[in-house]
């Protein structure tokens, strides 16, 4: 097999076998980056692929010169993702979780519900409260708003909660 060249944009290689085809491969970024660094156009190559679940273009995961047997130092091995939860295969890093995990983690009721729901119903409750001392507005006394909202916020809280 003979190098082409790679990709501009994509992390792709042309390789030309040897009936003189020319055929792209995906490949990983750092893969791309050594073949464009260290090979010409015309030099002999081998490379080792295999096929993408779900893809027609195979995977470059190694290119190296013929008859090298070690990695290249700048190759890592092709990463694979796993969900965090069960291990099920992902096919790239944008996500942490498979959906089958993460529809099961949403599903399930986060630590903190209920401090949560008491936050929210205290906050409707100071809020009808002022709602109330708006509309009371002119017809309380200055000096006695403070019991009046305690007053009435005690009433709210407890129509809230069904006493």
């Amino acid at each position: 097999m003979k190098y082409v060249k790679v990709g501009k944009v994509k992390n792709m290689i042309l390789i030309k076998d040897d009936s003189g085809k020319e055929t792209w491969y995906d490949t990983s970024k750092a893969v791309k980056t050594y073949a464009s660094s260290n090979f010409k156009e015309g030099d002999n190559i081998e490379i080792t692929s295999a096929p993408q679940a779900g893809k027609a273009l195979q995977f470059v995961s190694r290119v190296t010169k013929p008859g090298q047997t070690t990695l290249p130092p700048s190759t890592p091995p092709v990463a694979k993702f796993n969900c965090e939860i069960c291990g099920k295969p992902l096919k790239d890093d944008k996500y942490k979780l498979c959906y089958e995990c993460n529809k099961t983690k949403k599903s399930t009721s986060p630590v903190g519900l209920d401090e949560k729901s008491e936050l929210i119903k205290r906050e409707a409750v100071a809020h009808a409260t002022s709602r109330a001392i708006n509309a009371l507005q002119g017809h309380v006394d200055p000096n006695n708003i403070c019991s009046v909202i305690e007053t009435i916020y005690k009433k709210f809280l407890d129509l809230v909660e069904g006493r």
